[in-house]
């Protein structure tokens, strides 16, 4: 299970990340 909320919270940082990118907010 923690596994899993790692990935889920990797997916969430990764998200964050090329949204901040996609936006121009480096």
């Amino acid at each position: 299970m923690e596994l899993k909320n790692q990935v889920q919270a990797d997916r969430m940082w990764r998200t964050q990340n090329v949204g901040s990118l996609l936006l121009g907010d480096y």
